[in-house]
């Protein structure tokens, strides 16, 4: 009765909601009048507030899933399914971290201390779940990766931009372009 994409927007959007229903409850019992009713009512404010933020930024990870494949998460290690190039990196091992834009569409490239790398498009199924994975690496912290994320996205939509007035070959852009975002402390060539 309710079309599929509709349920996918409203799923997308079903943490902010959650979070800000917390904070409207907090918002309500903080009415209530008493200091402890009060102090409760802040409480879950400030919870509700957390909720909503963490939720947008996880949103900025999360895309229809159109890219095949699905991204699993378990015991820190990423794997890719895919048919070609699936893979499975471990955290714990992780080096380097780059988003690449490629025919205009963006990937995380991992690679680990052995140099293996694993390719992951941002709009496979189960992508929203790399943001709290890769909030767990030393020293990298989820305002890098949205600035990351948001300096690829500006880019792309420019280039977008300057390329509408092409004609269109039904061939895709070409142009990759690769972004450090992270690499592991202490995981470069050591002078002697």
């Amino acid at each position: 009765m309710i079309r599929p994409e509709v349920i996918a927007g409203f799923r997308r959007w079903q943490d902010m909601a959650l979070g800000l229903a917390l904070m409207l409850f907090g918002a309500w019992i903080f009415s209530g009048g008493t200091l402890i009713w009060q102090l409760s009512g802040l409480g879950l404010m400030a919870l509700g507030l957390g909720w909503t933020i963490n939720a947008w930024r996880r949103m900025r990870f999360q895309s229809d899933p159109s890219a095949p494949g699905l991204i699993e998460i378990d015991e820190g290690r990423v794997r890719f399914l895919h048919p070609v190039m699936g893979g499975e990196i471990s955290l714990n091992d992780l080096s380097e971290l780059k988003l690449i834009t490629l025919r205009g569409r963006l990937l995380w490239q991992m690679r680990d201390l052995s140099g293996a790398r694993l390719v992951v498009p941002l709009d496979s199924a189960g992508a929203g779940d790399l943001a709290d994975a890769f909030a767990s690496l030393p020293g990298l912290t989820m305002p890098d990766l949205i600035r990351a994320l948001d300096h690829d996205a500006g880019i792309m939509a420019a280039a977008g931009a300057a390329d509408s007035s092409l004609p269109v070959t039904g061939l895709p852009v070409t142009g990759l372009r690769e972004t450090l975002v992270w690499t592991r402390p202490g995981s470069g060539i050591r002078a002697l």
